[in-house]
């Protein structure tokens, strides 16, 4: 953030950037900017999925279960991570650069928002790390939570959100998908084993 707020040839520094509208009424620039966030939405899932399936997908599973031995089975480590900062910046950039239009207007402040950080982490905890649509489940639970919470506990916004961190790791640490998936299989388990067992006599 100090950084942006100094350059303000490029940034604008603490006064921020005011970026041009949009031509056309206030509807049409509202579909134009749906569409186009929806679009990338779908882009950013296709390239998520065809780069888990790939080479690449799987070097950074074997880093994230265990980067030393993924080091000592000949996976260039450092490389992999920096491919996967440079695809996350992208995607990141690409929806931030809609997201600056349609606001129409950035400074430093707003997009280094902690929250923002926060919520992101929290998004794909609760989905499920690792996965494709797990992430973008979380994002939906998350906003709507955020909304409820943003609109009757404001000063406590943030540590709301800290205590549901705290409830995933203790509850849901592999997501809520996960966490259901479990739960169905324990409940299906006994079933199975009473028509096993029914079966045999």
């Amino acid at each position: 953030k100090a950084i942006a707020d100094n350059l303000t040839e490029l940034t604008g520094g603490g006064m921020g950037l005011s970026l041009p509208l949009p031509a056309g009424s206030v509807i049409a620039n509202t579909k134009f900017f749906y569409f186009s966030m929806f679009a990338t939405l779908i882009l950013i899932i296709i390239a998520t999925y065809l780069l888990s399936i790939s080479r690449f997908g799987y070097a950074c599973r074997s880093i994230r279960a265990d980067e030393e031995s993924a080091k000592s089975m000949g996976i260039n480590t450092t490389k992999y991570k920096i491919m996967a900062w440079m695809v996350s910046s992208v995607f990141t950039g690409l929806a931030g650069g809609i997201y600056a239009y349609w606001m129409s207007y950035i400074e430093p402040g707003a997009v280094f928002d902690m929250t923002i950080a926060i919520k992101s982490f929290v998004m794909f905890l609760l989905g499920g790390a690792g996965t494709v649509m797990g992430p973008i489940a979380g994002a939906f639970l998350i906003e709507l939570v955020s909304t409820m919470i943003w609109s009757r506990l404001l000063n406590l916004h943030t540590a709301a959100l800290g205590l549901i961190i705290i409830a995933i790791v203790l509850f849901m640490p592999k997501g809520f998908a996960a966490f259901i998936q479990g739960r169905l299989l324990n409940h299906l388990y006994p079933i199975k084993r009473k028509i096993k067992s029914g079966g045999t006599h």
